[in-house]
């Protein structure tokens, strides 16, 4: 039998899968809700922050919204727009080759990197 974290990790682990957008821990919260009157808000940024401890998901640091989660786990590369807030994925290829870079440059060990490009996106380009 499960336990209640591994239920409760489970479901949100497949909501953000099945959302196709970049959310905040609030906006997790509140789809859960709908599944699971009972979750709180507590249990899901315990989940978010053991999911992403886990890279089954990302965490990216927003300076508006605090933290963004991400349903892809794996290392890639984001575009932000600045007009509507939105994240999305970009096809570019993750470079472990730029994490050893910087490992022979400062001498630290470099365990991953986010790369976000910011700017304004396509629909907010044609509302302007």
């Amino acid at each position: 039998m499960r336990n209640r974290a591994s239920k409760y990790q489970e479901r949100i682990y497949a909501l953000i899968q099945g959302a196709g957008n970049h959310m905040t821990a609030e906006e997790v919260w509140e789809k859960a809700k709908k599944i699971d009157a009972s979750i709180g808000i507590a249990t899901v940024y315990r989940q978010l922050n053991r999911l992403a401890a886990q890279k089954k998901i990302l965490r990216i640091r927003d300076q508006d919204q605090g933290y963004i989660y991400d349903g892809n786990g794996i290392p890639h590369h984001h575009f932000h727009c600045r007009i509507c807030g939105s994240y999305r994925d970009l096809p570019l290829d993750y470079s472990e080759t730029l994490d050893r870079q910087i490992e022979r440059m400062t001498g630290a060990i470099v365990e991953s990197h986010q790369t976000i490009f910011e700017g304004i996106c396509q629909h907010c380009k044609e509302l302007m």
